[in-house]
């Protein structure tokens, strides 16, 4: 008899962020991983025959009843934090415009060095342009610091575990695992489960996320900078060019014609900021800095440029830093909670009384830290639009750019704008009749005083504070 599985439960909801944990653990082999309409990496395949409910038990976007260890910016637990760092690699190490200043490359390469583990899971981008099933990016098993060095890069782009961990589980060795904290999740999940693969995967290192972007957000940008985002070849995320100020990134591409294009900063920035191409799942997500990660990167906040701050939580990451730092490869410094907890302000919001709106939203909301906000007609109205939009430029993407027969990509840009402007326009109207029905003072609090005197965030239900 077959019972329900992630598809059912999790993917039909929207909840799936695609790290292809469940399919490493299916024991029939019944599970894979496939992009959907929307550009997103999801779980596919029948029920579950053997009702073992493995999947599930691994899955982050299952419901989590009860308390789990939560990150100082909720619960400011001892040994939860031990450290908090602030810094950047040194020159030689890892020169140029890397994210959160190089730490978590330097982090992961000196493991790599000092013998701590024999090889690290990281992403990195294919070598010769799109793979055969189109993916742009993938986990890739490393055993030396130059390939570490090598993949040194932001990556928003859906990429999934399922065939390293494969590997990982076939051979002996100890492994560190770097990813969002979706996928830091699932393999912590992995851990309980699976007493041989606790044994192999030594290190988790996590990268604080404020929402991921599906496959379409590389070709969004493509379109914008005048490619085709069916021929787009390579992609950079981040890239910033000379005399540029710190987090003013811009999206450089090539198309496999071989001609490069960029996209400036301010056109990046203003669809990043309305969340388009984000996943559905990154809208219930909860975890708020990599918080079972023994190592959380993060970028730095103001007056830190090239600079990225660590969460340290385990004593084997902080004598790496401190070995890295004596050996004159990084330049790092304690620093307060209070500035960690300034610097990540707008995810702290996002994921906290933000996510207690979009919960309120949901007919079918999952467990999560959060309860539920009671939220007014107009705000709820304003949401609502703002999930309409993102998804109405997810089908207008689709239409102009992809399906539609060939044109000049000023054609096919120009049609999105206009599939898009009614909703936008809409939007930004009942926008501004919701900050007038809040009134003033009741809108744009910060996030910071949204954290109770012990840190405690005050949407947590009263049995789990």
């Amino acid at each position: 008899m077959s019972v329900p599985g992630v598809v059912r439960t999790i993917v039909a909801r929207g909840l799936c962020s695609g790290c292809g944990v469940c399919v490493a653990v299916c024991p029939e082999a019944s599970l894979r991983m496939e992009f959907n309409r929307a550009g997103e990496l999801v779980a596919a395949g029948g029920d579950c025959r053997s009702g073992c409910g493995r999947c599930l038990s691994v899955c982050p976007g299952a419901d989590r009843p009860g308390r789990e260890p939560l990150s100082l910016a909720t619960d400011a637990g001892p040994g939860l934090a031990r450290t908090a760092l602030a810094g950047r690699a040194l020159p030689g190490e890892f020169a140029g415009s890397r994210s959160s200043g190089g730490l978590a490359s330097a982090f992961l390469a000196g493991l790599l060095e000092t013998g701590a583990v024999e090889r690290v899971l990281a992403v990195t981008g294919t070598a010769a342009g799109p793979d055969p099933d189109g993916r742009l990016f993938r986990f890739a098993v490393m055993d030396r610091a130059e390939q570490v060095r090598g993949a040194a890069r932001s990556c928003y782009y859906p990429v999934e575990l399922s065939g390293v961990l494969a590997e990982v589980r076939r051979t002996r060795g100890r492994t560190a695992v770097i990813g969002l904290p979706c996928a830091v999740r699932a393999v912590r999940n992995l851990q309980a489960l699976d007493p041989v693969m606790a044994g192999r995967i030594t290190v988790l290192a996590g990268l604080v996320c404020g929402g991921t972007r599906s496959r379409h957000w590389a070709g969004y940008l493509c379109l914008v900078g005048g490619g085709n985002p069916a021929e787009l070849a390579e992609a950079e995320f981040r890239d910033r060019e000379p005399g540029q100020p710190a987090r003013e990134y811009g999206f450089r591409f090539r198309c496999r014609d071989g001609l490069p294009g960029r996209v400036g900063a301010a056109a990046r920035n203003a669809a990043w900021a309305r969340r388009w191409f984000q996943p559905e799942a990154c809208d219930c997500c909860d975890d708020v800095l990599a918080d079972l990660a023994d190592v959380a990167f993060m970028d730095a906040g103001p007056g830190r440029d090239d600079q990225g701050m660590v969460l340290v939580r385990s004593g084997q990451a902080r004598e790496l830093f401190d070995r890295l730092a004596a050996a004159g490869r990084v330049e790092v410094e304690a620093i307060a909670d209070a500035e960690v907890l300034a610097a990540q302000r707008g995810l702290l919001r996002w994921k906290q009384e933000g996510l207690a709106e979009r919960l309120a939203l949901r007919t079918d909301p999952p467990g999560r830290r959060v309860a539920p906000a009671r939220i007014a007609r107009l705000r709820r109205i304003e949401l609502g639009l703002q999930l309409r939009e993102r998804r109405q430029v997810v089908e207008a993407f689709i239409d102009c750019a992809l399906r539609r027969t060939p044109a000049r990509a000023e054609a096919k840009a120009l049609r999105f704008r206009l599939r898009t402007l009614a909703v936008r326009v809409l939007h930004r109207v009942v926008r501004v009749a919701a900050r007038l029905e809040r009134g003033p003072g009741k809108a744009g609090k910060k996030a910071g005083s949204r954290i109770g005197p012990q840190g405690q965030s005050p949407h947590l239900k009263p049995e789990e504070a």
